[in-house]
């Protein structure tokens, strides 16, 4: 990765003209990007192994936070055909996502920032189909560590375990940092697997809550629904900062489950904000700013959701009868959040 001042100053003047304008980039601006981020083959040649595993671009080990700018800005050359320079960044993306729980974790994060700064502006359509693109790539990434994992530990003890669980942990996190990757049709069976096994992995949970997991606690499928809501205990022993709620986009599902449309009950989904806190997977900073107050940015002035005791106050003011089960829970997540 460049240290180079001038080339930094440009690197920044074309993510914040592309964040304004919203435009399709042109390889005149994809390219000192890239050069930012990606050493030239010389110096990568010169580079010894034990320097090139220690290259983080979505974690909090990043040289600079326009490092990690640059790497998700970077995630538009799966646009591209696959080959010359998007060939070379995709076999690089790989090598880092695989080499790092931190960046792998962090890269849902990094798909979403991509979106809502740079693609807000694009037909709905272009954004489903790019992001289907990432979807297919990111799937077959995993699916070959399934297979790699299944190669070594044929004939052993842990053969017979769920292949979700005989990931690594950036593949394993890789997976759980992408919600969306819950429909494809590859990667269910993993998950269908694992749910049905009485065998637990604390892997899943390894680094904290996760977007993935909080999807599942609304799962329409019950046996999925307690399987998450199973994992949230060991969770707590890494709640989630506010960082990580913003940057991951764990603020973003968990909002979604009291400001969604989801295929469970008012009662169920009341529960399952009672579980979160009750399980302590969130810090305090967390539940200050990101749960009650509905902040979705690190940045005070950024953009905010729905707060969560914006959301309690109309239902605790409301006079519908048929909720009582519900007001009941909210009084109760109230004695939660003072203790």
């Amino acid at each position: 990765m460049s240290d180079d001042p001038i080339l930094a100053k440009e690197v920044g003047a074309v993510l914040k003209s592309r964040a304004n304008s919203q435009e399709k980039p042109s390889d005149s601006d994809l390219l000192p990007v890239y050069r930012y981020l990606v050493p030239s083959s010389t110096t990568s040649a010169s580079s010894n192994a034990s320097e090139k595993k220690d290259i983080h671009w979505y974690c909090e080990k990043a040289k600079s936070d326009l490092h990690r700018e640059a790497a998700t800005y970077l995630i538009f050359l799966f646009a591209f055909q696959r080959q010359g320079t998007s060939k070379a960044w995709v076999d690089r993306l790989e090598e880092i996502l695989l080499g790092c729980e931190g960046c792998a974790r962090s890269f849902g994060g990094a798909r979403r920032k991509l979106g809502l700064k740079y693609l807000s502006k694009w037909p709905s359509h272009v954004r489903v189909n790019f992001f289907a693109a990432v979807d297919r790539w990111q799937s077959a990434l995993i699916l070959k560590e399934v297979d790699d994992a299944a190669k070594t530990s044929y004939g052993s003890s842990s053969s017979s375990q769920p292949a979700l669980y005989t990931l690594s942990r950036p593949s394993l996190q890789l997976f759980l940092s992408e919600p969306s990757l819950l429909n494809d049709p590859g990667l269910t069976p993993l998950v269908d697997q694992a749910v049905s096994s009485p065998s637990f992995s604390p892997s899943i949970t390894s680094s904290g809550l996760s977007p993935v997991l909080v999807r599942l606690l609304s799962s329409p499928d019950t046996i999925k629904r307690k399987w998450a809501f199973s994992q949230l205990s060991s969770a707590s022993r890494r709640p989630v900062s506010f960082s990580n709620w913003c940057l991951l986009g764990i603020g973003h599902e968990v909002q979604e489950l009291y400001n969604g449309n989801l295929d469970v009950t008012e009662q169920e989904k009341w529960g399952i904000i009672e579980t979160l806190l009750k399980e302590r997977v969130l810090d305090s900073q967390t539940i200050e700013q990101g749960l009650l107050g509905g902040q979705h940015e690190e940045d005070s002035k950024g953009k905010t959701g729905r707060g969560l005791m914006s959301a309690i106050s109309v239902l605790l003011g409301s006079v519908i009868p048929q909720f009582p089960e519900v007001k009941a829970r909210k009084w109760r997540m109230m004695v939660v959040l003072a203790g």
